[in-house]
């Protein structure tokens, strides 16, 4: 009878890479806290849209030119790395009154400008900075509740905002899609 190997030892993540984030998550713990997970969650995220993009190429579901590419360093224009905080959902409290974000691992009062555009159950809070600006942006992701009462269909919609072309936005099913030109 013939012994199988164990699944740590043939996953397609190796045992090595496994020892490695375990070294990177007992090394930045004491100053991420809880948070340090938040950030293994992002990187497996990027990893698994990566992956995931491959196997829609391989199914000829993607554009031929498209060719999809691993996640790399968060780094900008300037080379320089993007200096980003990410902060679990219940690590956070947001004052909309008073416009502040209380960080309660750091018990750190952030104060923010403007106002919030969603409401709904807060996931994650991303604080990244913005060289070109020299400010903080803080990004709340939010699970807004469908509030038609109908469940949604076939379709899919995406909207691209950009500079050259202000907006291109396709729907999916009949491919309809539709670019407004800036300026």
């Amino acid at each position: 009878m013939r012994r199988r190997a164990p699944r740590w030892l043939t996953s397609r993540r190796s045992w090595l890479s496994r020892l490695r984030r375990r070294a990177l998550y007992e090394k930045y713990k004491h100053v991420l806290k809880v948070n340090a997970h938040q950030v293994a969650r992002k990187n497996a995220e990027a990893w698994r849209s990566f992956f995931s993009l491959v196997k829609e190429k391989k199914e000829g579901k993607l554009p031929r030119l498209f060719k999809p590419r691993s996640p790399g360093y968060r780094k900008g224009k300037g080379g320089k790395y993007r200096l980003m905080i990410i902060i679990r959902n219940d690590r956070y409290v947001v004052d909309e009154n008073e416009r502040t974000i209380y960080l309660k691992d750091f018990k750190l009062s952030l104060k923010f400008k403007g106002r919030l555009k969603w409401h709904g159950k807060q996931s994650k809070l991303e604080i990244a900075y913005n060289e070109a600006r020299r400010s903080w942006y803080a990004h709340i992701l939010v699970e807004v509740e469908n509030t038609t009462g109908e469940s949604g269909g076939d379709l899919r919609a995406s909207v691209d905002l950009g500079l050259l072309i202000l907006q291109a936005r396709a729907i999916g099913g009949d491919i309809w899609a539709m670019l407004m030109l800036s300026g």
